[in-house]
């Protein structure tokens, strides 16, 4: 068997989300609510089973220390094993049922809750050091959680039973630390890095480290980084993207934007498909002036989308898209600083500039296509970001491609032609 990947930096997170399962105790409550309503023993004793679990999350949340809303708990594997024996000669009646009364359900949520149950156990399983349980109260209801933090147990034993196995994608660096991750054997593990086809006078690459995006610093920087952005738009032709690490963030900076050349549109967490293609289609045919979009990293305009042709002349990246700090994510800190002594490397920074570099990665998709790639951040000239900038992005370090005046060095590296005195339409989608 031979296994071909691609876009494979996102493998370890998928894998971390396919082996964490949860058992919410909205959904049960639900459930439960509908069982209620129909008449016979055969619901009756669903209702039951349904009421078992419902206890076995209530009894965990109380187990919680006073004033804490989530935690770490020892898996509840002889509950669940107990529960399952249970249900199953139950569910079994209720397919006879289902059968007999000839009912076939588009979403049948009794089985949504079997097979949800099937794979908690099976991760149950799975279960050591590798992996942690968490409960959590929460105003919708309990949640009971096993959570994936080594990807490497789950998906190693795949890529050491195949014969051989391709991963591809342009952001796989560190290829030790991405190799750590999914538990390549090592002995048989080689990696080969190849430059961009595509000819490097076509891509201008800048750091501007005149502001500083920490959460300490951000609110002292905000309207600094728009007044930045509206001079860069102003100093190229054509659409910008920039991406910001929040929601809360890009709206902090956008309501701080002065006036630009460009047309300006925001991302929002809400956004419909069709609002989303309604911008992808404004950004195809933009008006003369160009479209600015402020969008989020790791999102939907920042990843798996490609803008063919002139459709970007520049990207510009705010801050080292880092995850959010969280309980799960600081387990998962906690994990890799306990094994490998880099906890916020394999938590944080690789990550978050995988997303940095893969949203760059918009802007030139053909041997034809120009633009500049900007990062916003004193960060990204200090350790440990500075090591995980591209080599193929400076000659001799990647402190030569700092930028004091971006503006400037945009507009010179277009050429005459662009002009900043074409008054935007201003209006949002």
């Amino acid at each position: 068997m031979i296994l071909v990947v691609d876009e494979a930096h996102n493998l370890p997170d998928r894998a971390r989300q396919i082996f964490s399962p949860e058992i919410r105790g909205e959904d049960v409550a639900a459930l439960h609510s509908r069982l209620a309503l129909q008449p016979g023993d055969l619901f009756a004793d669903l209702t039951a089973s349904v009421e078992m679990l419902e206890d076995l999350l209530a009894r965990l949340a109380a187990e919680l220390p006073d004033g804490e809303a989530i935690a770490e708990i020892s898996p509840p594997s002889d509950e669940i094993e107990d529960w399952r024996n249970d249900w199953e000669p139950r569910l079994v009646r209720y397919l006879d049922w289902k059968r007999d009364a000839k009912i076939a359900l588009p979403d049948d949520p009794v089985l949504d809750l079997h097979f949800g149950l099937t794979r908690f156990a099976a991760v149950l399983n799975l279960y050591g050091p590798e992996f942690t349980c968490v409960v959590e109260r929460r105003a919708a209801g309990v949640r009971l959680a096993l959570v994936c933090l080594d990807p490497a147990r789950a998906v190693g034993p795949i890529f050491r039973a195949a014969s051989s196995s391709v991963l591809m994608s342009a952001t796989l660096t560190p290829h030790s630390a991405v190799a750590r991750l999914l538990g390549l054997p090592s002995n048989r593990t080689a990696a080969i890095s190849l430059p961009p086809p595509f000819p490097r006078e076509n891509r201008k690459v800048m750091i501007v480290p005149e502001v500083r995006t920490t959460f300490a610093a951000r609110e002292k920087n905000y309207g600094r980084i728009a007044a930045l952005l509206a001079e860069m738009s102003d100093a190229q032709s054509g659409n910008a993207l920039v991406l910001f690490p929040s929601y809360r963030f890009l709206a902090e900076v956008a309501q701080r934007m002065p006036t630009t050349r460009a047309r300006v549109l925001l991302q929002r967490a809400d956004f419909s498909d069709f609002e989303r293609q309604r911008v992808l289609e404004a950004l195809t045919s933009p008006p003369p002036e160009g479209i600015l979009l402020l969008a989020v990293s790791g999102g939907m305009y920042a990843e798996g989308v490609d803008y063919p042709g002139e459709v970007l002349s520049g990207v510009y990246v705010v801050s080292p898209a880092l995850p959010q700090v969280s309980f799960e994510r600081e387990l998962l800190r906690r994990y890799f600083e306990e094994q490998e002594d880099a906890g916020f490397d394999y938590a944080y920074l690789q990550p978050g500039m995988t997303r940095v570099v893969q949203a760059a990665g918009r802007l030139i998709r053909s041997e034809t296509d120009r633009g500049v790639i900007a990062l916003l951040c004193r960060r990204f000239l200090e350790e440990p970001y500075v090591s995980r900038i591209p080599r193929d992005w400076y000659d001799e370090t990647p402190r030569e491609l700092a930028s004091r005046r971006p503006a400037q060095e945009i507009r010179e590296f277009f050429g005459p032609g662009v002009d900043p005195g074409v008054d935007p339409e201003g209006d949002l989608p």
